[in-house]
């Protein structure tokens, strides 16, 4: 009986041996992991690496190395070609930047020489949508001030974390619901950005007529500048949503400029930028730099107030559907992929 005792226990404890033996490789296996990623960090463009959750792929291939719920979307943080990193949300993409190349997408690249053309003019700016933080590392190491404001916690969280905000400029970020900040705040700013891009209930309120008069009276001078991003696609049901942008502004401002950048592009799919003041606004030094063609607005599309945000909502649903299927194409997964 006693070998029989000696012999149980040999084996529980050959059996621990061998669980204390794996828990030890995994931990130096995960140890090796982190100091690869370490590592990575450093020679890959000063991009910080994260180990991947999951990887999917359609005509790219995507690492992911966020995804989350938050109070206005599911949001999720992914790599691909190596130096591209995406902030999406809802499977619409909210910043890219590249890391190699240290830029952003095309229109906040254009609105960077814009406002680099003013620097004499302007300091002060409010930018009102985050995204990743795209805005800010294109116009590091200006003297400009900037406050930027962004209703998402967890997507000022994501930028902060993921996307290496500038060391070398003056900004802050205030979580904060942007029309309610208009309404709050005592300071006046010489340019004041919408940089949404897209339009749905929680951010529908700051493209009405009501909102940009607010917006006007925040503006320190009568040259204070209006920009806005928006994304368009030039067929289908959203057809006219800029112009009905367009003539909501005018409401407020007497002069109006367009930049689209996606006449020719085989989808008809546009990021318009907004230019707007009510003095003349000399878009020759823009347009020196980047060659893109000015166009004027569809009067007969009506103007936007607070009483009718859901029409224009309504409009904006297409294109947001149409960027979600783009965004399966592109990278394989739908708008709420699990692991």
């Amino acid at each position: 009986m006693r070998n029989h005792k000696k012999l149980f226990l040999a084996a529980v404890a050959i059996i621990i041996a061998i669980f204390l033996l794996k828990d030890s490789i995994e931990s130096h296996r995960r140890q090796s992991e982190l100091s690869l990623v370490s590592e990575a960090g450093e020679e890959n463009f000063n991009m910080p690496q994260y180990p991947p959750l999951f990887y999917s792929e359609g005509s790219l291939e995507a690492k992911v190395i966020y995804q989350g719920p938050s109070l206005y979307g599911e949001i999720t943080v992914f790599d691909y070609a190596d130096f591209y990193r995406v902030l999406m949300i809802d499977g619409t993409m909210q910043g890219v930047w590249d890391f190699k190349n240290k830029s952003a997408s095309t229109h906040t690249h254009d609105t960077n020489v814009f406002l680099k053309n003013y620097l004499k003019d302007i300091k002060d700016i409010l930018v009102i949508g985050m995204g990743g933080g795209t805005m800010l590392k294109e116009l590091e190491g200006s003297d400009l001030k900037i406050d930027v404001v962004e209703i998402n916690p967890k997507v000022a969280e994501a930028a902060k974390k993921y996307f290496v905000l500038p060391k070398d400029l003056d900004y802050k970020i205030v979580v904060d619901d942007g029309r309610h900040f208009l309404q709050t705040t005592n300071k006046k700013y010489d340019v004041i950005m919408l940089d949404l891009c897209d339009i749905f209930d929680s951010n529908a309120h700051l493209w009405t007529q009501e909102s940009f008069q607010l917006i006007k009276s925040k503006l320190k001078t009568k040259d204070g500048i209006l920009i806005a991003n928006l994304n368009v696609f030039r067929s289908g049901d959203e057809y006219g949503l800029d112009h009905m942008v367009a003539n909501t502004i005018r409401q407020s401002f007497k002069n109006i400029y367009f930049i689209d950048r996606g006449k020719d592009s085989p989808d008809l799919f546009s990021v318009i930028t907004f230019f707007a003041s009510n003095e003349q606004i000399d878009i020759s030094l823009l347009l020196a730099d980047i060659s893109i063609e000015i166009w004027d607005t569809d009067l007969s599309y009506p103007i936007v107030t607070d009483r009718d945000t859901a029409k224009i909502v309504r409009y904006y649903i297409p294109a947001a559907e149409k960027l979600r299927k783009q965004a399966i194409e592109n990278f394989g997964f739908p708008i709420l992929l699990k692991k």
